[in-house]
Parts: C-alpha cells; structure tokens; sequence
C-alpha cells in the first residue's frame, strides 16, 4: 500500500516536472522574444507586429500578476484590519465587564468596612466597659478587704 502511493507520487512528481519543464521553455521563448524586441527598439529598429504582440502580451501578464498580487495583499490588509477592530471591540467590552466587576468589588469593600467600623466601635465600647467593671471590682474588692481588715469577725 506504502509503496503504491509512493510510485504513485513518483508518477505525479515526474509528470509536474515535465508540466513545469514545459512552462519554463514557454517563459524563456517568450523572454528571448521580448529582449530581441527590446534591443531592436533602443537600436532604433522598427519593431514587428509579432514583437510588438508578445511585448505587449507579457507586459499585460507582468501587469496582471502585479493587479493579482496587490488585490491579494489588499484583501489579507481588510481581512487584518476587520480582525484588529473585532479584537479591539471585545478588548473595549472586556474592560467595560471589567469595570463593571471593580465597582462593585468596590461596593462591596466599603460596605464591609462600614460592618467593620461599626463592629469595632461596639468592640471598642466593650473594652471600655470590661475595663469599667474591673476597676470598680477592685475598687469594691479593696473596700472588702479594708472593712474585713477594721473588722476582724
């Protein structure tokens, strides 16, 4: 099987070789014709209306493959230019989302630090009540001690 596709491929190899061989025999004559032609000219030589037609016939070809190669770049331009604007447009909707997502981490932030204020304001109170009660503990506590201290029975 491996080595039919691969005389198969030798096959189609060989007969693209000779269609390129074939090519490149074309381009050359119409290559020698055209210098022939192009000398004549600066020699100041009429030119022959065979010479004048394979001038013309590969300036129109050179003309047509420069036309096919700038419409293919200017397509391959568009087609570069509309992917940057989609990926600037989702760019700009990301960041809004973005946007949108910190702000509200931002509500969220102040609203739990108002909680927490709040709670360490009564903590605070707390604090200072607990330390109320224990000083009005020992102070109680000392009275104790003093009137049992006086009063011994």
């Amino acid at each position: 099987d491996k080595e039919s596709k691969i005389r198969a491929l030798s096959i189609r190899i060989s007969i693209l070789e000779e269609q390129l061989s074939d090519q490149q025999a074309v381009v050359d004559k119409q290559n020698a014709t055209l210098r022939v032609a192009r000398k004549r000219i600066e020699m100041g030589g009429p030119e022959s209306e065979q010479e004048k037609y394979a001038r013309i016939t590969y300036e129109r070809a050179r003309a047509e493959d420069g036309l096919r190669n700038v419409t293919s770049k200017l397509e391959q331009a568009s087609a570069s230019i509309d992917d940057r604007f989609s990926s600037i447009a989702e760019l700009q909707r990301e960041q809004s989302e973005a946007k949108h997502y910190q702000q509200v981490a931002q509500a969220r932030v102040d609203e739990l630090a108002a909680e927490l204020a709040k709670s360490n304001k009564w903590q605070v109170i707390a604090v200072e009540v607990r330390s109320a009660l224990v000083k009005e503990r020992d102070t109680l506590q000392r009275h104790v001690d003093q009137d049992l201290s006086l009063h011994p029975d």
